[in-house]
């Protein structure tokens, strides 16, 4: 037999020329002595002798079988010692014998070691690791000059796993530059799955520390993905565990190429063991870091099903989450996606007892509500069970919670719901600080409005505490809230509405930064104006704040814009209306605009019901302009392009006769324009819209007969 001195250079560390191997001049041990110690279940260390002899005992030099059996009995009795005091001073020793046992080139090592009558099961190796465990529990930071070693024994098919990992991640843990990144690469390379997994759980530590990328530049991802699909749910875990940390300190992009996601179908499948929690978890890191395509694409959904099913609320919980962004994120793919998820396992999770989950799943339900019929979802919802979520103190429970409400709304599955719901509970998630539960609870009102239910809403939710949110900081629970007042102005509640809000507020929207905001709260106005309230509205609108959003760059605002002001000219708001006439005639000039319909109706309205007084009045020469370019040109043009506008044809022709009535004058001067209106198709089908063709005739018949009026 040979055996290494201990001086190989891939492991630095003490070797037997820098120590004593008989410290402090004692003698070793004998056999019997070694026994006698064996005997109790932890030697006496009161006497100052009995460590330095075990340890000159450990590292005799005699190559007879005695000597090898003394050695393996005074590593055991070192390792009952659980004083790391007593151990530190000796930490180089132990390190040396350890060397030595790891460079013993024969195959029947332990049964030189071994003494079958009184050591324990335990090799040497694992005797030597465990002492120097004991030290390194109590000061890692002192241990890191031997990291190399604990390494190699790790690498050794010999050492046992699990042991040496406890001091190495504590070692590394304390110090992580302190561990040789391509010794730890090494460990990737070695066929042996549970030496894979401890070393993934080294890369792991390393990567909470920020410090993987030396180990990760040095393997490949093959060995963890091997160890991915193990089926010990220790192994898988470890390396799940481990590709979840990566994932999570920015490495998700190395992963997703590296490894197929189907691998993570293993341990998804290894319910109530911490292989799964960990698997989800991974899946978690990867689509929040947007590689959701790669698991829409790869993972089989039966795996996710599965996991729906698991003991564990942070298995299911994860799951809901990787679901929720799979719907959210991979559009193109969802309703595919949406066909193989078990919506009723989803929807009964809603009654799990853990926050956790029901969170979660109430949040991809909303994203499958988006996808799947309303009702497959909403009948296997239990509303009931949605209350203490929507209630909830969690602003993100309640939030989802509300959220997933008014996905079903909108869907239009109301009835069964409210039916079991109680509405007012809607109230107490207005009443929350945090804006998410708030700007839902306020989408809600308007969802409910615009599907018939302002009656309900009205019956339940105080609309002060709906108008309150106008005032809002967040730019989603004002535009929400304008949207709720514009539903409900819309479908009858506008006296409810203008009682509730403060209209000084709602106009001051008109000035928000964000579109949306501005969008809705012209919406909430006009509703208002139409329904009766223009008077209540004017005052608070200054002209400028309505008239430069007609050139807004979102065309829906322009003309959302251009519909107000039509509003107000519906309703006799003469003064506003005027001072918005230029404005309203320079976006006639690109008529083909959207808004250009409502920009005519607010024009004609203001024809129809301005007084005589007005018309006459020298500034009334903005309508003139009107007249000649807009009745000559574009009018017709409208005419053309949209022949159904029958309103607006009509509204046209009426303040062509208002006109002529107000002042026969300026009509005969434009008696070609109001010819050309007749010649356009949609006013020769007089059956079709006999009441504008009765009026543009009307118009005709009031300009003075000597004005010449070629044939019609």
């Amino acid at each position: 037999m040979t055996e290494g001195s201990g001086d190989d250079p891939g492991l630095p560390g003490p070797s037997r020329s820098d120590i004593s191997t008989q410290p402090g001049g004692t003698s070793p041990l004998s056999l019997s002595e070694l026994r006698e110690l064996l005997s109790g279940e932890e030697p006496t260390v009161s006497s100052p002798k009995l460590v330095p002899a075990l340890v000159a005992t450990l590292l005799l030099d005699g190559r007879e079988s005695a000597d090898y059996k003394r050695r393996a009995l005074a590593g055991t009795v070192l390792a009952k010692i659980e004083s790391a005091d007593v151990l530190r001073p000796y930490c180089r020793h132990v390190v040396v014998a350890l060397k030595e046992w790891l460079q013993t080139d024969l195959a029947d090592t332990e049964s030189l070691f071994a003494d079958q009558y009184s050591a324990p099961k335990q090799t040497l190796g694992e005797a030597l690791v465990e002492v120097l465990t004991t030290v390194v529990r109590s000061s890692p930071s002192d241990m890191t000059a031997y990291t190399p070693v604990l390494l190699a024994y790790l690498l050794d098919e010999r050492g046992e796993v699990e042991q040496v990992l406890v001091a190495l991640e504590a070692i590394v843990d304390a110090e992580p530059a302190a561990i040789p990144s391509a010794q730890l690469a090494q460990v990737f390379d070695t066929a042996d799955p549970y030496r894979v997994a401890a070393g993934a759980r080294l890369l792991q530590t390393l990567a909470a520390h920020g410090q993987a990328d030396a180990v990760l530049d040095r393997i490949s991802f093959d060995s963890l993905e091997l160890a991915l699909t193990h089926s010990d749910s220790d192994v898988s875990g470890a390396a799940a565990r481990t590709l979840a940390d990566l994932a999570e300190a920015g490495y998700t992009g190395r992963i997703v190429a590296e490894i197929d996601i189907s691998a993570f179908e293993s341990p998804l499948q290894q319910q109530a063991t911490d292989s799964c929690v960990t698997a989800t978890a991974a899946l978690c890191e990867i689509v929040a870091a947007g590689y959701t395509s790669p698991v829409a694409t790869q993972l089989d959904m039966a795996a996710l099903n599965s996991t729906l099913e698991d003991p564990q609320p942070n298995a299911v919980g994860n799951t809901a989450i990787v679901i929720g962004y799979l719907l959210d994120e991979e559009q193109d793919r969802a309703v595919h996606l949406a066909d193989d998820i078990d919506h009723q396992t989803l929807a009964e999770l809603l009654s799990h007892e853990s926050e956790f989950v029901r969170e979660n799943v109430s949040s991809a339900l909303g994203y499958l509500l988006e996808y799947v019929d309303a009702v497959t979802v909403g009948s296997a919802i239990s509303p009931r069970d949605l209350e203490p979520l929507v209630t909830h103190g969690d602003p993100s429970v309640a939030g989802n919670a509300v959220a997933l409400l008014n996905e079903l709304f909108a869907a239009g599955y109301i009835d069964p719901v409210l039916a079991e719901f109680d509405l007012v509970k809607i109230s107490t998630a207005l009443s929350q600080k945090d804006p998410i539960p708030r700007g839902n609870a306020v989408a809600t009102i308007g969802y409910l409005a615009e599907h018939g239910y302002g009656g309900a809403v009205l019956d339940t939710i105080p609309l002060s505490d709906l108008a309150a949110e106008l005032d809002a900081e967040a730019d989603h629970v004002r535009r929400n809230a304008a949207a709720s007042l514009a539903d409900l102005a819309e479908v009858g509640c506008a006296d409810a509405v203008i009682a509730a809000t403060d209209l000084e507020i709602l106009t001051a929207l008109f000035e928000a930064s964000d579109p949306s905001v501005v969008e809705n709260a012209i919406l909430a106005v006009g509703h208002l104006a139409y329904s009766g309230y223009a008077d209540d509205l004017a005052p608070h609108i200054e002209p400028e704040r309505l008239t430069k959003h007609l050139t807004h760059p979102d065309s829906e605002i322009a003309k959302n814009t251009a519909t107000l002001i039509a509003a107000f000219s519906f309703r006799g708001c003469v003064e506003l209306v005027f001072a918005c006439v230029p404005a309203l005639l320079s976006a006639l000039d690109a008529f083909s605009h959207p808004r250009t319909p409502a920009v005519v109706m607010a024009l004609s309205h203001l024809c129809i019901g301005a007084p005589k007084s007005v018309i006459e009045y020298e500034s009334a020469n903005v309508l003139d302009e009107l007249l000649t370019t807009a009745t000559q040109t574009d009018l017709a043009y409208i005419m053309e392009i949209d022949p159904e506008e029958r309103l607006l044809r009509t509204v046209v022709a009426a303040a062509c006769h208002s006109i002529a009535v107000a002042n026969p004058t300026i009509a005969a001067d434009h008696q070609p324009s109001i010819r050309r209106l007749l010649s356009v198709p949609p006013y020769l089908e007089r059956a079709d819209n006999g009441t504008a063709t009765t009026l543009l005739f009307a118009t005709l018949h009031r300009i003075p007969s000597k004005s010449t009026i070629g044939p019609v």
